[in-house]
Formats: structure tokens, C-alpha cells, sequence
């Protein structure tokens, strides 16, 4: 999904205003870190409870992703 997003905004960069791009890209940047954060617990893993935040964080990174892409969409719909 965060690949998805960012592939559909190079391709309509042209079209939208700066400041609407910088707040898509901010929340692909925060699924990018949630994501990586959550592999990070996942690789580290000493408990039921570190892996219990891995999935949290990829679940987090999947919703900002989703609302990235949301966000976008509105945007191209002006």
C-alpha cells in the first residue's frame, strides 16, 4: 500500500498544490516509520508482548497508509 501511494503521486505530482503533496507524503513517511519500527520489534522479538507491538505498528502503518491514499484521492477529486 505505502509503494502504492507513493507510485500514484509521482504520477500526479503536476496536478496537486505543494502543500497538498507534503501532507500525503507525511503520513506515507509515518507508515514508512511505523513499518519499519514494527519490523525492527518483529526481528527483535523476546516476548508475547513485543511481537504483540510489531503487529500494533504494522497495523498502524497499513492505516496511514490507507489514509494517505484516501487523502490523495480527495485531493485529485478538486
Amino acid at each position: 500500500m505505502i509503494e502504492k501511494v507513493s507510485g500514484d503521486m509521482e504520477g500526479m505530482s503536476g496536478m496537486m498544490a505543494s502543500e497538498d503533496m507534503a501532507r500525503v507524503q507525511a503520513l506515507v513517511d509515518d507508515a514508512r516509520m511505523l513499518l519499519a519500527g514494527g519490523e525492527h520489534d518483529h526481528e527483535m522479538s523476546r516476548s508475547p508482548f513485543d511481537h504483540a507491538r510489531a503487529i500494533a505498528k504494522a497495523g498502524a502503518a497499513l492505516g496511514h497508509a490507507r489514509a494517505a491514499d484516501a487523502l490523495h484521492f480527495s485531493y485529485m477529486e478538486q
